[in-house]
């Protein structure tokens, strides 16, 4: 028998070499289909099928069913919870499918029990790790969790870490026992303690399977978001990026479009049937009881046909029934507007018109701060345009990079604006895009001080020179030294007819650039990419092997499964050079994915290519 060394947190685990290659990643459960920073619209391809994401699982109790699991398509359900736990305790037969018990045909995901020990404070929860994965594979989950141990909020650091320390074992043990087509879902575990938070990610990362953030209830429910968001940060830094995380006990569509943002696919709750059980109404900007509406405040399936009055009138299973399928009907239109945000490079604005529902949420922003380089990681270089939301956007990404991004020079003029910026950058993005109408208090001067600039109002009328204006954007999207090498030569532009701004630019007549009216960034042309071959390797490129080379080489996309190493500032949207081992061009494109992506990921597209050598 084979075993290796397996090093969890500095504590040596043997593990059986088969074993071992159950646990490594295979890389093709999970696909990512469209991006907004950490915010992703994706594909979790299970057994059962394939599941949109960030998706909403509503959570089904078998023995409590105002809303039977079989009828939850109608409100744009495709897959469901249940706990695994509560029907082996119920005494259901284990030959019996969890599909034909719930009657739901889609993915379903089973919990362990955990919570349950956090609720009933282990009382009376007597199973253990491997009997409940073992029965969790009899009954056909599609996703089966495993027992973690709850880490508490308030527990101490070395409680925490022990617990921590059992968790991740208990994953190992899983492992061993699990079905070949059944996925694990790992609980991230650690309390408030953030490096625990990262070791328990850190250990897993080699795995496959889903992730869920475990033991944030209780920061939700005491509406502690400033731990909340730090601990989500926490995890996901340190996590397998191409694995879906799964934000557990979090079904409340205030919360939806911020835990996207900070990186989360998957969504639970019973809040929808806990609620309405409570004569309490869910909106996306709070929860509502029924005596408090004196209106018709919702046009929803199942609230549209009757008057409020009514609705406060009715029988109390049927006023519950309703109030259920209004809750779902509420939840699943935000999972809708959130996906359509991201989509559409509006995610940040739909999470601080959410964050602004609540003082506590709100002031949760402020843990972002200390994350500020994982977002900015992620952030892509351009959106179609950046709306402010409060005095909270000055800590966007977008505006944190570009004040890094910019470089000033003595004398240069510069606009007064949400940042202060050359006037050569006043079409690029974001400062052309975005309507910011706040400022940090005194920037500007600092800025005039130190390099002696001219200052020029927004929306002030002023001349730039066509060659100051290229290197100035040049430098802002490729970095410093980029434009020496692009530029060197005879350079001619080709202008629009229309508005006689740049559209082409070439040097010594060959095309190397165009710029984009959109962004105000440029597009990579051969020619252009073939000057910039001279900088040391890997630095603007994405490396890819034999397999993928000549198909690239015709003009077609990258795929991450065949990406070898890629420079490691690369950012979503960047213009990069797609070469093959020896260094040779292939193609010029836009990143989709960061370094770190392309080498995880073994489903989707690491670089939309434009322009191949052949093509």
């Amino acid at each position: 028998m084979i075993f290796k060394n397996f090093d969890f947190l500095k504590t040596k685990v043997l593990v059986k070499e088969d074993i071992l290659m159950k646990m490594m990643i295979k890389g093709r459960m999970f696909e990512m289909i469209e991006r907004d920073g950490l915010a992703r619209v994706g594909k979790l391809h299970t057994k059962r099928g394939a599941v949109r994401t960030p998706a909403l699982m509503p959570v089904i109790n078998p023995n409590i069913e105002i809303i039977k699991a079989g009828d939850m398509h109608r409100y744009g359900c495709e897959m469901v919870m249940t706990n695994a736990y509560i029907i082996k305790k119920s005494g259901i037969k284990t030959k019996t499918n969890v599909h034909d018990l719930l009657g739901f045909d889609g993915p379903i995901m089973t919990d362990s029990g955990t919570f349950q020990s956090h609720v009933y404070k282990n009382k009376n929860i007597t199973i253990t790790n491997r009997e409940i994965v073992e029965f969790e594979g009899k009954i056909g989950s599609d996703i089966a969790t495993i027992l973690d141990e709850f880490v508490e909020p308030e527990y101490s650091y070395e409680k925490a870490k022990s617990l921590t320390l059992e968790t991740i074992k208990r994953a190992k043990e899983a492992f061993e026992i699990k079905s070949d087509k059944m996925i694990l879902a790992l609980p991230v575990q650690g309390g408030i303690f953030e490096d625990l938070r990262k070791k328990c990610a850190r250990s897993y990362y080699n795995f496959e399977g889903v992730f869920p953030i475990g033991g944030v209830v209780p920061l939700m429910e005491n509406q502690r978001y400033n731990d909340l968001f730090r601990v989500i940060l926490a995890s996901k830094s340190a996590l397998n990026p191409s694995m879906p995380v799964h934000l557990f006990g979090c079904g409340h569509p205030t919360l939806f479009s911020i835990a996207a943002l900070l990186g989360c696919d998957l969504f639970d709750s019973a809040s929808y049937s806990k609620y309405a059980m409570e004569d309490k109404m869910l909106f996306e900007n709070g929860t509502y009881p029924l005596e408090n509406l004196r209106e018709d405040v919702c046009r929803c399936p199942a609230c549209a046909p009757h008057h409020i009055d009514e609705i406060k009138k009715m029988d109390k299973n049927k006023r519950e029934k309703l109030i259920a399928e209004h809750n779902l009907y509420i939840c699943f239109q935000e999972i809708e507007r959130v996906r359509n945000a991201i989509k559409n490079g509006r995610i940040w604005e739909l999470a601080e018109q959410r964050a602004r529902s609540h003082p506590m949420l709100l002031q949760g922003f402020k843990a972002l701060k200390k994350y500020r380089k994982l977002l900015e990681r992620y952030e892509p270089l351009s959106r179609k345009s950046s709306l402010a939301t409060g005095i909270e956007t000055l800590e966007r990404p977008l505006v944190t990079r570009a004040r890094k991004k910019i470089c000033f020079f003595n004398g240069v003029r510069v606009v007064d604006s949400f940042i202060p910026y050359p006037v050569e950058l006043d079409s690029t993005y974001p400062f052309a895009q975005s309507i910011i109408p706040y400022k940090k208090r005194g920037e500007l001067n600092k800025v005039v001080k130190k390099f002696g600039c001219e200052v020029i109002k927004a929306g002030e009328k002023h001349k730039v020179d066509d060659i100051q204006r290229i290197r100035a954007i040049l430098r802002m999207q490729f970095g410093m030294g980029v434009e020496d090498l692009l530029l060197d030569g005879s350079i001619r532009f080709v202008k629009s007819k229309r508005n006689n701004k740049i559209r082409n630019v070439f040097c010594n007549e060959e095309h190397i650039l165009s710029l984009r009216a959109e962004d105000g960034f440029f597009s990579l042309k051969i020619a252009g990419a073939k000057k910039l071959l001279s900088l040391p390797s890997p630095r603007l490129r994405v490396i890819v092997n034999e397999d993928s080379a000549e198909f690239n080489r015709g003009g077609h996309n990258v795929f991450s499964k065949f990406v070898i190493d890629a420079d490691k500032n690369i950012i979503p949207g960047n213009e990069v050079m797609v070469v093959n081992e020896s260094d040779d061009l292939l193609a010029v494109g836009k990143a989709f994915m960061i370094r770190e992506e392309m080498l995880t990921f073994k489903r989707g597209i690491a670089v939309k290519v434009r322009e191949g050598i052949l093509s």
